[in-house]
Formats: structure tokens, sequence, C-alpha cells
């Protein structure tokens, strides 16, 4: 191998050793890890590929915009050139969608962002969140169930108009974390229910589940 090569083989190692870096492992097995449980979907009137939800630490002492290691829900409707569509373990008239368990080490936590894929491309939303939770070791804790939908409104006249995803957010506790451990045997006997509320949310882009219409 020359020196070039073996440059550029060092360099390479680097950058794929950085990336992953930068992300939190969702089967985490050390003393410290706890379990999270999300709820993670789309309404039937929508037509969104997948679903990712970035969650990180909270860290206080972080400056604006700084990047910081990541950990992501993700939820895959439909046939994709890159994957083909989870199974659902739920779905109806309304709404459909995955129950997901990971293994994180304990700490305080935040979704911040989130992506939608849609047919030629994705949405990001331009404004900010946080949804925080804490996990706990030994311990699980559930965060809610997420639908995505497109929100309308209907003007003077009658019309309706689109204003955007948003996710219709409802505290489905028992249901979940009964598909969860028959997914995960595993999971721990204790479980807290952080379904968040959303009046401290404050984010037009999280809205209760009622008022988007789900069930």
């Amino acid at each position: 191998m020359t020196k070039s090569m073996l440059a550029l083989f060092t360099f390479a190692a680097a950058v794929l050793l950085a990336g992953c870096a930068a992300q939190i492992r969702g089967d985490h097995s050390g003393a410290d890890a706890g379990r999270v449980v999300i709820g993670l979907g789309v309404a039937e009137d929508s037509n969104f590929h997948a679903v990712r939800m970035y969650y990180r630490r909270v860290d206080p002492s972080a400056a604006p915009g700084e990047r910081r290691p990541e950990g992501t829900f993700t939820s895959y409707h439909g046939l994709t050139l890159m994957r083909a569509t989870q199974a659902r373990d739920y779905s109806n008239d309304k709404d459909s969608g995955v129950v997901l368990v990971q293994a994180i080490p304990a700490g305080d936590y935040e979704m911040h962002r989130f992506r939608l894929d849609v047919a030629g491309g994705n949405y990001t939303p331009t404004t900010t969140f946080s949804v925080r939770f804490t996990v706990r070791p030994g311990e699980a804790v559930y965060l809610g169930n997420y639908q995505v939908h497109t929100a309308k409104v209907t003007d003077i006249h009658g019309r309706a108009t689109a204003l955007g995803p948003r996710f219709a957010v409802a505290n489905r506790f028992d249901s979940d974390l009964a598909l969860a451990r028959a997914k995960d045997t595993s999971l721990p006997a204790k479980a807290t229910n952080g379904t968040p509320d959303l009046r401290l949310v404050r984010s037009p882009l999280f809205v209760a589940a009622a008022a988007a219409g789900s069930r």
C-alpha cells in the first residue's frame, strides 16, 4: 500500500469513526441503561414515506447551533428506494404506526427536530422546539404517541389551506406499553408515563390528538 493510499484510508477511517461518535445508539447495555418507548406514525390522510424524530442530551452549557450526538426514532411507511415499510404495530381508519423501544444511557434528553420524507423530497421544520424527557437506569419511560398529519385551516370562503405537518400527540400508555412488552420481553417492570404536557412544549408543531382528529 502506497503512502498516499494509506493516508487516504486513515482519513476515511477517521471520518467514519467521527460519524459513529456523533450518534446515540439505541442498544446501550451498560449499567446506566434505561429504556424509552414511543409510538410514531402517520395519519391516514398523509403521504409521508418516513418519519424521523431526533433527540439529544440536554446540555445547558452547549453553544447555540453546536452539533451534538443525536439518536433517532424512525417509522417507515411504504416502499422507498432505500428501505421497505416496517410492519405496523397498530393500524385503523385514522392512523397507523409502530411502537419503538430503545436502550440509552440515563440522563436528560430532548426531542429537538424531525424530518419527514415525501415523494421527491423531504420536510424539516424551520422553527425550533424541545420535548424533554428523562431516562433512569433500569427503568422505562413512555414518551407518548406521535402521529404526523397535514394540518389545514378553512378560510372565510370555505376553502381549505394546508398549514404544513403537525404531530398529533396522544397518551396511549397502556396500549403502547402492551405492544412494547410483546416486542421486548426484557422491558423493565417499572415504566413512567412521560407523555408531554403540550402547554409546556409551547410549539404549534405539536397538538393534542383530539384537536387533530386522531383517536
